[in-house]
């Protein structure tokens, strides 16, 4: 594998890479938004409100994965 072929090798390898970093990275930060996600259904369950608004972590994830 000499020139051309080589550098297609090697930017498959990086694409990958970027993209099991990406879902790695947007993984963890859907864990952490559904952690405060939690927590805030806990303060407002004390005073009787319910507050059911979980796909909000993952939609935040993504997006802030997205502009990083």
């Amino acid at each position: 594998m000499n020139g051309p072929d080589k550098k297609k090798g090697d930017l498959k390898k990086k694409i990958v890479h970027e993209v099991v970093e990406y879902w790695i990275n947007v993984c963890y930060l859907t864990l952490v938004f559904a952690a405060f996600t939690q927590y805030r259904r806990f303060l407002l369950a004390a005073h009787d409100i319910s507050y059911t608004n979980y796909g909000f972590a993952v939609i935040e994830a993504w997006f802030s994965q997205k502009s990083s």
